[in-house]
């Protein structure tokens, strides 16, 4: 332990310490449940594999999982990043088994492949994770690509309409629906004003169920974000009532939801919204108070606002995602919003957009965001420019956030 060496810093132990209770806490563990669970972890054993280099899509191998101490909770499978079965992977808690032999089967990604597989016990342990690189010979073919740009600018409380959020929107879908030389088609919807609802996100899943394994896909929203006194995180919907964030709102699981387990393995989510990077609930305080518009600029918040109410936990933060790995599977999404959790996200009539929105329209029209002019603008190209831009136009006000990368799979945009 830290604390026990002769002449350690003891805040430095602190940090250290919250990071690791942070950690337990997002595997939904209590301190003495992982004390108690047993050091070692489940074993793991992928069948020998003969073919690395296929003219197929389909492949398949065997892996064999096995823990002494207690049962097994699930395996999981990624392919380049994204979950071949869903964040929540083969769930084996129904099966109260030690032991389990599963025939995987997979679809493969033209060209490379990286797949990797664990498992893990009913105490969050993870196994040793397997990796390998499977290559997919195939002739190149442009992928589709389904963008469904959501403007929550127009409110039953019209008290609380934006004047650009539904512009947004638009403007996005004009830019994609004009065409690029890297999509096949692009299957684009709109929800706006009184569309803007919990239903009628989901009910797009079955259209993003139809997508191909390379299409591409693009949800973008923009609109209010809102923070009730759990310091939950909602957009605003149609008929929010804004006094009570989550009655009708939209959660920010269901846009996860609608990205987990499609087919299409390129998926992106922009959120122009305020406070739109992950909270960190033991860190920060709601504060309700109005919020004041000064001049043509506008606050996409409403009577709240986040503060740090532990100095130094922002640090735990970070540390824990730089020390132990999140084993919260995620869906292969990478998230771009466009304010940290303590920010606000601002529009106005100098960009007739959202800043955010402004800045993301303006690299890819312009090709400012294609770093190294090979003429194709990559999801890791576009973080860096909207990481630098934003700030700038907004005098370091607004600082876009990633709340989940994926570097594995780094894809052209446009």
């Amino acid at each position: 332990m830290l604390t026990a060496l002769s002449g350690s810093d003891t805040a430095l132990a602190a940090v250290y310490y919250q990071a690791y209770r942070k950690r337990l806490k997002r595997l939904g563990l209590s301190e003495p449940a992982a004390t108690a669970a047993k050091a070692s972890p489940p074993e793991l054993v992928v069948s020998t594999l003969d073919r690395l280099l296929v003219q197929e899509p389909s492949f398949a191998f065997t892996v064999r999982a096995a823990d002494a101490a207690g049962p097994l909770n699930r395996i999981v499978v990624t392919i380049n990043g994204v979950p071949a079965f869903g964040r929540q992977g083969l769930d084996l808690r129904g099966r109260n088994t030690r032991t389990a032999v599963e025939e995987i089967a997979l679809t493969l990604s033209r060209g490379r492949n990286r797949i990797q597989v664990y498992a893990l016990n009913e105490a969050g342990i993870e196994s040793r994770r397997e990796t390998f690189t499977v290559f997919y010979e195939a002739p190149e073919a442009k992928p589709d690509l389904y963008l469904i740009a959501v403007g929550a600018g127009t409110f039953a409380d019209t008290t609380m309409d934006l004047k650009y959020a539904d512009d947004d929107a638009a403007d996005l879908v004009r830019h994609f629906g004009a065409g690029g030389q890297g999509y096949g088609k692009v299957h684009a919807t709109t929800l706006v004003g009184r569309e803007v609802t919990t239903a009628n996100l989901r009910e797009l899943r079955q259209r993003l169920l139809q997508t191909r394994i390379d299409d591409c896909v693009i949800l973008f929203v923009a609109g209010h974000g809102l923070v009730d006194d759990q310091l939950n995180y909602y957009l605003a919907a149609y008929d929010t009532d804004f006094t009570d964030p989550a009655r009708n709102s939209i959660p920010y699981d269901v846009l996860e939801e609608l990205l987990d387990g499609i087919p299409a393995r390129q998926k992106l989510l922009l959120i122009d919204a305020c406070h739109a990077d992950e909270i960190d609930k033991e860190s920060v305080s709601l504060i309700r108070e109005k919020q004041i518009v000064e001049g043509k600029v506008k606050f996409r918040s409403f009577d709240a606002r986040l503060t740090s109410h532990r100095p130094g936990e922002e640090n735990a933060s970070e540390l824990m995602r730089q020390l132990f790995v999140d084993l919260r599977q995620g869906t292969g999404t990478t998230v771009i919003a466009s304010a940290g959790a303590l920010e606000f996200a601002l529009e106005g009539d100098a960009w007739k957009n959202g800043v955010f929105t402004y800045c993301l329209l303006n690299g890819l029209r312009t090709g400012a965001a294609d770093r190294d002019r090979n003429g194709r603008v990559m999801v890791s190209e576009l973080q860096q420019y909207l990481s630098t831009e934003v700030p700038r136009l907004t005098e370091g006000r607004q600082q876009p956030a990633f709340r989940i990368e994926n570097p594995g799979n780094d894809w052209w945009v446009w």
